[in-house]
């Protein structure tokens, strides 16, 4: 029979493969054909937030990854950031009691309200808080725009450009970055303006979208360039935002056509999509 147990183990890193239960197993493969990769993108839990249910809000998110691996596929998860909320001595009742148990590929990039230095941020999740990794065809470059005070920060441009010339030869190259780092309209004060790091970004065209967290108000796509994506995430957790919780997927299918849609998790519910050229 299948069970939550499956999905929900100790490691973060561990694959779903092995002694998966049969019947789980041809629920993933029902729907694994086609496509080469399945992500989801997750921001702003906002663990530990006074005056949130931040414990139910991270349920939920173990019950949504879950259905999103049985039912569809799920490669790995990405959490763009703020997974605590000004408080980094919570990442360790975080990891115990949520993140240790998602079994798949788990990556993170630091948020302004992680307050977590490089060496804390390895030793939760065995990656620095600057990080690329590679899913086949695909690279994707994860960028801290903050520091421990929670500053907000442009990102390393000379790590980017590192790990933009490591991947040159990838059909895609995709961005996580937590703070925007584009300021598209004056209300926006909360965003930053770097435009090194955008020029850069614009130099290679395998770099197919960045992500952001931050926003929790913010579930759409705006660009920079002639045609470079942004795409936001809303918020799983935190006090403000959009009226639903969710995240983003991002989908490459067997024709290498990128498509990425934003759940509303709340109901279910697929808010927007877009096909990435």
């Amino acid at each position: 029979m299948t069970t939550r147990r499956s999905f929900l183990k100790t490691g973060s890193k561990a694959l779903l493969i092995a002694g998966m239960p049969t019947t789980l197993m041809a629920a993933v493969n029902r729907f694994a054909p086609g496509l080469k990769l399945r992500i989801a993108i997750v921001s702003d839990g906002h663990y530990g937030q006074p005056k949130t249910d931040y414990k139910t809000s991270h349920q939920n998110l173990l019950n949504w990854m879950y259905r999103e691996y049985v039912d569809k596929q799920l490669d790995a998860i990405v959490f763009n950031g703020d997974l605590v909320h000004d408080d980094a001595s919570l990442f360790g009742e975080l990891k115990s009691d949520y993140l240790g148990k998602m079994t798949l590929p788990l990556y993170a990039v630091p948020g302004n309200h992680d307050h977590m230095d490089t060496d804390g941020w390895k030793a939760i999740f065995g990656h620095p808080d600057n990080h690329s990794f590679e899913m086949g065809n695909a690279a994707f470059i994860m960028a801290n725009t903050s520091n421990p005070k929670g500053e907000y920060l442009c990102p390393n441009d000379s790590y980017i450009k590192k790990q933009l010339e490591r991947y040159r030869r990838k059909k895609s190259v995709f961005l996580i970055l937590h703070i925007p780092s584009h300021i598209w309209t004056p209300e926006q004060t909360f965003y930053t303006e770097c435009t090194s790091t955008l020029s850069l970004l614009h130099q290679y065209s395998n770099v197919k979208a960045v992500f952001h967290g931050h926003d929790h108000s913010n579930d759409s796509v705006l660009y920079t360039g002639t045609n470079l994506p942004h795409f936001f995430s809303s918020h799983y957790g935190g006090s403000w935002g959009t009226p639903y919780c969710g995240y983003r997927i991002l989908e490459i299918d067997g024709n290498d056509k990128i498509t990425t849609y934003q759940m509303n998790a709340t109901a279910g519910l697929i808010v927007n999509t877009t096909v990435i050229s």
